[in-house]
């Protein structure tokens, strides 16, 4: 029953955190509550919630960036998978590199740990995620 309970809660989080990026805040933002939702959901619940991750992603796909004018192809398909794909990679990643620099559970109190988390894992995330965004966009001819 956790099982089910862990992934609704990830679901909504994860899609709330979504559409409250893309709808209110219209300029970009150092800090996107969604990573912090997949991060920490990833982290304290493991592979349990791929499940949540997935259909949250697969679900803000098709509302916000499926055109509902261009018929469903293989390349359409292959595309919004692929950036599903990186956001998990995100999420997992994060909670991979927090358990290897910081150690979970970690309350940072320690000022090594604190330093470690702003200065080597979320750097270290965040940068690992854009690069596969950026070649997933240049392998479907989004950047020249």
């Amino acid at each position: 029953m956790d099982y089910i309970k862990h992934n609704i809660i990830t679901f909504a989080l994860y899609f709330v955190c979504t559409i409250i990026g893309l709808k209110i805040i219209y300029e970009p933002l150092l800090i996107w509550p969604t990573a912090g939702v997949g991060i920490a959901t990833a982290l304290v619940w493991g592979r349990s919630i791929l499940p949540a991750l997935y259909l949250a992603e697969l679900t803000i796909s098709l509302f916000f960036y499926q055109n509902p004018d261009s018929p469903l192809s293989l390349n359409s398909f292959l595309k919004s998978h692929a950036f599903i794909f990186a956001g998990i990679f995100h999420s997992y990643l994060g909670a991979y590199l927090i358990r290897y620099f910081v150690g979970y559970p970690n309350s940072l109190t320690l000022l090594k740990s604190i330093l470690k988390f702003y200065f080597l894992v979320a750097p270290l995330a965040t940068f690992v995620s854009t690069l596969l965004y950026t070649l997933v966009k240049y392998l479907f001819n989004h950047i020249n």
